[in-house]
């Protein structure tokens, strides 16, 4: 939580601001009069333009930063969040040049006089918080795929600073108790998450911990303003110091992380594209700090100002006000435009019950109240000083439910006709004259030196599921361990076949072996695994739901990675050096991939594919793979584009073939799959259909 916001009582430009607020509070009060509810102190820190600045760049920022880190492939966050504090950096430089009411140099000197006080604790506190989330929340943005989800989940900022404030400050403890609308908060951004269909383990920590981070930063700066007021005079140098242990802890943070792991970075190719939205991007981020705010929530903590803060839920309407409408534009935005997610009504209900408990029922009947008195009086054509009558609190109520039933109803059907935009992309070729004679369902298991036991435990969890229960599916075992006993193998495993292979090609030469060498009596179905499965926990449930008679190809990793066919990449750090991407889309589809061309990539080397779709492509493709990825020289080893640990065991190249399962299977480019998958951990969701995470053979 970056803030640049300028101190009220020390600023030359306040009698301007006042002006026009109060010009603006009078020209809201004639239509719809907020006495009742009026925030005393609150408005007097509430500038309109600051606010409506704030809102436009808040929303810009959030929505091009996910465009820039995950649609166009510039997988960098803490590179992205380094270079966001260098900026911050020179702008508060800047600042400190030319607006000397704001930071005084001749007080700056005397900025750590409060080392030895308690502000020095809570300062300190404050801005390492606000430093740690920063990059976490360019990590959620990578990391979770519904960018209106991220935006939802905003609350927990209050929540985590309500609760804060009363851990840590006895004289708020003592103020307020924890609330109802405080349990409410905490229940409704639990169904929000709980509901998201592509949950994964980074993404939930990464964004709950950035909101905490950014609610704990708020809180722990509240106790330290209160030391503060009691000598305002130097509250402009308090405010540096926080600026400025803000960007060295910020700094440290994120540059050396990024240092050491985004360093591949120097490989990446920029596009124009990219360069603008990079541009877009940065800007936006500076005028939000500069607008005095974070990029989630508005609330300037004014340094000068530290009495007018809110001390507990709930919070004042139009501080709550101002930051749900950069969230919902956020969320209109990408209905709109996208990035494509699926967004549930349960999750919306849930937002607004959030923003609701935020505000407080009795605000909110305030508010309702004074809208019916002002139609009233329009209506009567009588002046301001006419009343009107009293609502009642069912009325509110009413009201209120109503209001978000047909919001929820309005976004989800946003959400519905984005999804069904979706396109299935290029009909696919399937072998439709092959009939297998051999086996209904093999099992293909790729082994090294793991146990027999492990291998049988996973085995029997497979063939337990529900659709491989009803069925005598044929295990066959390819091991390249270089004392496996092959007899000992397939006693221990009970597979029907075991063949010994050279330990060339990880797991990917091993399900190409196959391919080739079975091509005239594959399976209708083939399951390719690895001996040691990922994500086991996962992977039943996945197979349980999805896996029926009409598969014809299944991801059986995580499936929510797509990648542009013409730079193929991927936030792993992995790039399609060699181009195999757009040259097997020629040769699949019999056309040139265009940058507008988006592909889903496979994971994890697991996956169900069926024999019609195998041998939809020529048997030659995966021959010419077969002996790339089982090669000990050769284009594949340049040591200009491998890893320093490349070897024929070990080819980098076959992390490039366990992305491209999904094109080969051509399925790749259908944009369903891609956009409707739910990941592994949050499994078949509400309203799913096993249509959603695979391609089906339409069987006659």
């Amino acid at each position: 939580m970056m803030e640049f916001s300028r101190p009220l009582t020390v600023d030359m430009d306040m009698d301007m601001d006042i002006n026009i607020e109060n010009t603006s509070n009078e020209q809201w009060e004639g239509q719809f009069k907020v006495r009742g509810y009026e925030l005393s102190n609150d408005t007097e820190d509430l500038s309109w333009k600051r606010a409506v600045s704030w809102i436009l760049f808040s929303s810009v920022s959030i929505y091009t930063n996910k465009l820039l880190l995950v649609q166009h492939g510039f997988h960098y966050p803490l590179t992205v969040s380094t270079f966001y504090l260098v900026l911050f950096s020179f702008t508060s430089f800047i600042a400190s040049k030319y607006k000397t009411s704001v930071i005084n140099p001749d007080r700056a000197v005397n900025s750590f006089q409060f080392a030895r006080s308690r502000i020095w604790i809570w300062m300190i506190l404050a801005s390492f918080t606000s430093a740690v989330s920063l990059p976490l929340l360019m990590e959620a943005l990578l990391h979770i795929s519904s960018l209106p989800v991220i935006v939802m989940c905003f609350p927990i900022v209050y929540l985590a600073e309500s609760i804060s404030l009363f851990i840590f400050s006895s004289s708020y403890r003592h103020q307020k108790p924890l609330s109802l609308e405080t349990l409410g908060i905490a229940f409704s951004t639990t169904v929000i998450l709980y509901n998201e269909y592509r949950l994964t383990v980074p993404g939930i920590i990464c964004g709950v911990v950035a909101f905490m981070m950014m609610g704990l930063c708020r809180a722990f700066l509240t106790i330290a303003l209160d030391g503060v007021n009691a000598n305002e005079h130097e509250s402009p140098s308090y405010y540096h110091a926080y600026i400025s242990m803000t960007i060295i802890f910020g700094l440290l943070i994120s540059g050396f992380p990024a240092f050491t792991h985004e360093a591949n970075i120097v490989h990446f190719r920029p596009r124009w594209d990219i360069v603008v939205l990079f541009f877009i991007a940065s800007s936006s981020a500076v005028g939000t700090a500069v607008s005095g705010t974070s990029f989630l929530v508005y609330s300037p903590i004014e340094i000068s100002a530290g009495k007018s803060l809110p001390r507990n839920l709930p919070f004042p309407v139009w501080r709550v006000f101002v930051s749900g409408s950069s969230s919902a534009l956020v969320i209109l935005t990408s209905l709109m435009f996208g990035p494509v997610s699926v967004i549930s009504w349960v999750q919306l209900n849930a937002y607004c019950l959030a923003i609701l408990c935020l505000v407080g029922f009795s605000q909110v009947h305030i508010f309702w109240e004074e809208i019916s008195n002002s139609i009233q009086r329009h209506l009567a054509h009588s002046s301001d000083t006419g009343s009107g009558g009293v609502l009642k609190k069912r009325h509110t109520l009413l009201l209120s439910v109503s209001s978000i039933a047909l919001l929820t109803f309005l976004l989800n059907a946003m959400s519905f006709a984005q999804l069904a935009g979706l396109s299935p992309g290029p009909s696919p070729t399937i072998d439709t004259t092959y009939t297998s004679e051999s086996s209904a369902f093999d099992i293909v298991v790729s082994a090294y030196t793991e146990s027999p036991e492990s291998i049988t435990r996973m085995l029997s969890a497979i063939k337990s599921t529900s659709y491989l229960s009803s069925l005598n599916p044929r295990v066959i075992i390819y091991t390249k361990g270089p004392a496996a006993s092959l007899s000992a193998l397939q006693n221990s495993t009970g597979a029907d076949i075991v063949e010994q292979l050279p330990n060339r090609g990880r797991e990917g030469g091993t399900y190409l072996h196959h391919i080739v060498s079975h091509w005239d009596d594959l399976a209708t179905q083939t399951m390719f695994i690895q001996a040691h499965a990922h994500n086991i926990r996962e992977l039943i449930p996945r197979i349980n739901s999805y896996l029926v008679p009409q598969t014809g190809m299944l991801s059986l990793g995580f499936s929510e990675g797509t990648c542009s066919c013409p730079n193929c990449d991927d936030r792993f750090g992995w790039q399609d050096d060699w181009s195999i991407v757009p040259t097997l889309y020629e040769r699949i589809y019999g056309s040139a991939c265009t940058d507008s061309t988006s592909l889903l990539m496979s994971y994890k080397g697991q996956f169900v594919a069926s024999a019609r779709r195998i041998r939809g492509i020529g048997r030659g493709i995966y021959e010419g793979l077969l002996t790339t990825i089982t090669s000990e020289g050769g284009w594949s080893h340049d040591p200009r584009l491998v890893e320093a640990n490349d070897s024929p065991d070990n080819p980098s190249f076959g992390f490039t073939v366990e992305r491209i399962w999904g094109l080969l299977m051509q399925c790749a480019s259908d944009e369903r799959v891609a956009m409707k998958c739910p990941s592994m951990l949050s499994g078949m969701t509400r309203g799913g259909d096993v249509g959603d995470c695979q391609c089906l053979d339409h069987l006659k």
